[in-house]
């Protein structure tokens, strides 16, 4: 599996090999209030080879006006295209992390103003940030987060948190693309399909957790000759399972009526029919 994210870095891209290697692409379109010059190009060819991608900003706003501001340069970007996903690509340092949350929240909510709400925004987040900007990462269709070790172009050091994608270097090759890109591996549970055909995903549905086991009920033993309020009780259970206790109903004696209804539904329930309401006729009564 490959999964490319590129830029204006990577020159001009034979797009027709490159695909043949690749899974699905992340294209840059914007970085603070400038739009990448290759990414509309990109775009297009992409959408001619039928290659999902998303498209990301690289977000260097430093105050919620700043924020605003950068999304309607995303926006604009990312006009006349097809992106699946919008990335908000959280790592400038110059961002404090107190504030950080701040501007990327204003940053998410003016895009979708301007794209729809229905859009659907991922995060990108440095390992070394995930922790100290503390984004409320639920909130995104997916996280990213970048961890090379030692940056050979293969998979080494796994991210500290958890996440969707991980890009595991900067370092590598892609047919078609001369120079080194970044790379990235799915991580997590969600598959290929969620990333490169959203529209058509079906989340599988989540088994049902097992029923706790339920406490057996404690509840005396009753015969004939008992009165009182677990009585009355046993004689509701009957009436309401349609047995015939007289006139007198669920009078709270146990009487004959209510011996011969009890032994009926032990007959029906194949029980010992001795009229008696113990520990299993009590387990049919209450089921």
């Amino acid at each position: 599996m490959k999964i490319a994210d590129v830029s204006v870095y990577q020159g001009t891209i034979d797009w027709n090999q490159a695909v043949k290697e690749l899974d699905f692409v992340i294209l840059r379109a914007s970085v603070g209030l400038n739009i990448d010059k290759k990414y509309r190009a990109n775009a297009a060819k992409l959408d001619e080879l039928k290659c999902p991608y998303h498209a990301y900003h690289f977000i260097k706003a430093l105050t919620v006006a700043e924020a605003k501001n950068e999304a309607s340069v995303f926006a604009s970007a990312t006009n006349t295209t097809n992106p699946l996903f919008y990335v908000i690509d959280a790592e400038y340092n110059q961002i404090k992390s107190s504030f950080a949350k701040t501007v990327i929240e204003a940053f998410e909510a003016e895009l979708r103003k301007i794209k729809g709400n229905n859009i659907r925004v991922a995060v990108y987040i440095g390992n070394h940030l995930y922790k100290s900007w503390n984004l409320d990462y639920k909130r995104y269709a997916y996280v990213w987060i970048p961890r090379y070790g030692t940056n050979s172009g293969q998979p080494e050091t796994k991210p500290s948190y958890p996440c969707d994608l991980w890009q595991y270097t900067s370092n590598g090759k892609v047919a078609g693309i001369k120079n080194r890109t970044d790379l990235s591996v799915l991580m997590g549970t969600k598959p290929l399909d969620y990333f490169t055909n959203p529209d058509g995903y079906v989340k599988p549905k989540e088994p049902k957790p097992e029923p706790k086991p339920v406490a057996p009920v404690m509840k005396p033993t009753l015969r004939k000759g008992d009165s009182g309020g677990e009585v009355k009780d046993l004689q509701k259970k009957l009436i309401s399972l349609g047995y015939d206790l007289g006139k007198y109903g669920a009078d709270g004696k146990f009487g004959d009526k209510t011996e011969a209804a009890v032994k009926k539904f032990q007959k029906k329930n194949e029980l010992v029919i001795d009229g008696i309401v113990g520990k299993r006729t009590w387990a049919k009564l209450l089921e």
